[in-house]
């Protein structure tokens, strides 16, 4: 699936735009714990899980964590107009159809999405 902004949006907006499945279960902190690897700064754009593409609107670093104990899986830095793809059925993260991240994801779990601006 890709889809793309035609108007410039949040950043949040946008994400939450393109994604499939994508729906918070309980409410969750707008920031990481204290011992998260994630800065405290950066903001809790979406929790997804299943494939979803990411069109950044704006420089930055993307984390993804597991939802369920907050293990960091990846970190990216993106920038204005990057294509990230979160295919956990095939295991993979993708930047602008470069593979960025292999294994460790599953489409039963859910996964939060940080970013934190450059």
């Amino acid at each position: 699936m890709f889809s793309f902004c035609t108007k410039p949006l949040d950043l949040r907006l946008a994400l939450l735009a393109v994604l499939a499945g994508c729906a918070a279960q309980s409410p969750v902190p707008s920031a990481p714990s204290h011992a998260s690897p994630i800065p405290a700064d950066a903001t809790l754009i979406a929790t997804h899980s299943g494939i979803g593409v990411f069109v950044m609107q704006q420089d930055g670093i993307l984390y993804i964590v597991q939802a369920d104990n907050g293990e960091l899986i990846h970190a990216s830095p993106v920038m204005l107009g990057h294509k990230l793809l979160f295919a956990p059925e095939r295991n993979q993260i993708a930047i602008n159809g470069m593979v960025v991240h292999e294994g460790g994801l599953s489409p039963s779990r859910s996964y939060r999405f940080y970013f934190d601006k450059q």
